[in-house]
């Protein structure tokens, strides 16, 4: 079976929490470190791991680094920036996790398992509280090099939306744990997080 590569974006705005996502101190750990700790265990087919970051936030070693130029294109500059920096062939698929879900990575072999055995969709969006997770998935490389193209003639990733290039693609979705998927946007969600998760 092929590895399969993950993008981890790490590098937003974070406006609602008032503070930069990546890095904020929840349960002892950087959010961060939550996702990275996981992917730091592994499962048999996790490959590399590049983290769409500012260089200002430190990643471990065994993981690559990189931006989208400019900075502040929003997850579709920052997906792309990832797929350039791991070289992904079109035939790859590629893992797409977000650092403000801190249980994002035990997402990855659920994922994974639904895409082989859909290899015919474009890609597999985690399922839960009633909504799809463009930002826990599982994508085809190829797939997501021609949606963008069909939303972005020219190709520029820089400020694209995120909804019209999943809507261009043949997606499934995968229900999947409420807890597994859960983003931390702001204070409140934190609370409520460390509220069913005690540490």
């Amino acid at each position: 079976m092929a590895l399969i590569d993950v993008v981890l974006l790490a590098g937003g705005r974070s406006s609602r929490m008032g503070h930069d996502k990546a890095s904020l101190p929840v349960a002892g750990r950087r959010l961060i470190d939550h996702v990275l700790d996981d992917l730091a265990v592994g499962w048999r087919q996790l490959g590399r791991t590049v983290v769409v970051a500012p260089s200002a936030l430190d990643v471990p070693d065994w993981a690559l680094q990189t931006l989208e130029d400019p900075p502040g294109g929003g997850p579709v500059a920052g997906i792309f920036a990832g797929l350039a920096a791991l070289q992904s062939a079109d035939d790859d698929r590629v893992l797409v996790l977000t650092c403000d879900a801190p249980k994002a990575a035990r997402l990855a072999p659920l994922l994974v398992a639904a895409a082989q055995a859909n290899p015919d969709a474009d890609g597999v969006l985690a399922f839960a509280d009633g909504r799809a997770q463009y930002l826990l998935a599982a994508y085809r490389v190829g797939a997501l090099r021609t949606g963008l193209r069909l939303i972005r003639p020219s190709g520029d990733a820089h400020g694209a939306s995120m909804h019209r290039l999943v809507a261009a693609l043949g997606t499934i979705e995968l229900t999947v744990p409420a807890g597994l998927a859960t983003d931390l946007d702001d204070q409140v969600a934190v609370a409520r997080w460390l509220g069913d998760n005690p540490q």
